[in-house]
């Protein structure tokens, strides 16, 4: 919560970053981020559902796909361990029913929230589905719109949110200064260099790891059936661990070619730059 706060007063804010660094009228930009936030349906977007709506879900029809494929890894390790640990605590489905404050949130999401499609849950299971969208959403999918904007948006000239100068009608006559005013400014640049640094820089814990904010960072699960040695979370952690190392051995593995295609953080999916995947387990 406190990052987004932080987008909307410093990032775009009239006068602000993204007013420096972007083309299009910053209450343009402000419109359009309120109307595909409101038309984001939660069901809809869950990576399973995801896949299968855009076509991407077939290894048959698609079999190179290493952002599909990593992140199922991810999926299926983050609903096993939600299963697990709902498990714990909701003996029945009566239980997720009865319980007055998991009505009250979901309500609150559906209603004050205006989370399109999210519905009353009713069951474990479903329940089980809603928690591992949220995680995720907040560790691995975050990772692989976030992290690449340190390592390729850093460089202005080649994923430049604004140009000094209007595109040539054709490219006969164009010198070397013509199309360098093109370019954006030195200011958009610097603050382009500045913004993706900070966003695209900053790990702070990974997944599995559930520790306090304040020093000296104690764990916040303490619950022994949560906890115990071989118990839910040890299993979690064992299971990312395999993640981690199939991701690893599959980059070696897989073809290596430039893509300058990259997420628009809309409802479509990533498309793999090809040289691995970008799929992490920080959060």
């Amino acid at each position: 919560m406190f990052i987004n706060e932080a987008a909307a007063l410093v990032i775009m804010g009239s006068l602000t970053t993204g007013d420096v660094i972007l083309a299009a009228p910053i209450e343009t930009l402000q419109r359009e981020c309120g109307r595909d936030r409101l038309a984001y349906d939660f069901y809809d977007n869950m990576l399973p559902n995801d896949l299968r709506t855009r076509g991407v879900d077939n290894i048959d029809q698609l079999p190179d796909y290493p952002y599909r494929d990593d992140a199922l890894l991810i999926w299926n390790a983050i609903n096993a361990w939600v299963g697990e640990y709902v498990a714990v605590y909701y003996g029945s489905d009566s239980d997720v029913t009865g319980d007055y404050e998991l009505k009250a949130w979901a309500t609150e999401l559906t209603v004050s929230g205006k989370i399109k499609g999210f519905k009353p849950i009713t069951t474990r299971s479903q329940l089980v589905t809603v928690v591992t969208a949220i995680i995720f959403n907040a560790s691995a999918q975050h990772a692989a719109v976030n992290f690449p904007q340190f390592s390729i948006m850093t460089y202005a000239p080649f994923s430049a949110g604004t140009g000094g100068a209007p595109a040539p009608a054709w490219s006969a006559g164009q010198t070397q200064a013509s199309w360098s005013q093109m370019l954006p400014s030195r200011l958009a640049a610097q603050e382009q260099i500045l913004l993706f640094h900070i966003l695209g820089g900053v790990y702070y814990r990974t997944l599995g790891q559930y520790l306090d904010n304040a020093f000296p960072y104690p764990p916040v699960l303490l619950d022994p059936a949560i906890t115990s040695p071989g118990g839910p979370l040890a299993r979690f952690r064992s299971a990312l661990a395999g993640v981690e190392s199939t991701i690893q051995q599959r980059n070696l593995a897989r073809a290596r070619r430039m893509n300058t295609c990259c997420r628009a953080v809309s409802r479509r999916a990533p498309i793999s730059s090809r040289q691995g995947s970008s799929m992490t387990l920080a959060r």
